[in-house]
């Protein structure tokens, strides 16, 4: 029993191996034709049904060799690493942030898994939870130590503490967010 749900408004597609063999056949038939009809003026003692005989076995083992040909390389170099890839994307979707690993020749088939271990070490990295907590800690230290300094200079550093006040409030304001979220810059050792 199949347990593939299909929709029935989206068309059955083709792989790519046969997209391209099949191609190649239409090319290698056309081809022998023009080759048949160009041999039918240059002998005009030949008849149809002989050419057709001589020609229709060219185009055959021609085609069937270079399907086979076609398929397995396809297969090998192309089809079975994007399998690969695939299966990779859908452990990415249910959570499993793995490294892809692909030995292939193929530049674009590089390309791709390069990105996609971009993606998911970019989303492997989430903020430590502790930072916000850390930075608001900081920020409260660094205003009582301006105020103290400022008991001598009132107005010296006024600036100072408005701005670290401003900083505050945006550090509160992060703090609402989810504490998990995706981290833009790698962490950073505090310093005690």
């Amino acid at each position: 029993m199949n347990n593939k749900k299909t929709n029935p408004t989206k068309p059955q597609l083709a792989s790519l191996s046969f997209i391209v063999a099949l191609w190649t056949a239409g090319i290698i038939a056309i081809a022998m034709t023009a080759y048949a009809i160009w041999q039918y003026y240059i002998y005009p003692g030949i008849s149809v049904g002989e050419l057709i005989r001589n020609h229709l076995w060219h185009v055959l083992v021609l085609g069937v060799v270079i399907y086979a040909s076609l398929w397995a390389c396809f297969r090998r170099l192309l089809i079975q690493p994007l399998n690969r890839i695939y299966l990779h994307l859908y452990a990415v979707g249910k959570g499993q942030l793995g490294t892809l690993e692909i030995e292939s020749n193929i530049r674009e088939i590089q390309t791709i898994v390069e990105g996609i271990n971009l993606m998911t070490g970019r989303m492997g990295r989430v903020a430590d939870p502790k930072s916000l907590s850390l930075a608001q800690e900081d920020v409260r230290i660094i205003i009582e130590q301006v105020h103290s300094l400022s008991a001598e200079q009132p107005d010296a550093f006024s600036a100072i503490t408005d701005r670290l006040v401003d900083l505050e409030k945006i550090i509160l304001d992060l703090a609402q967010v989810e504490p998990s979220r995706p981290a833009s810059t790698p962490k950073k050792e505090r310093k005690t």
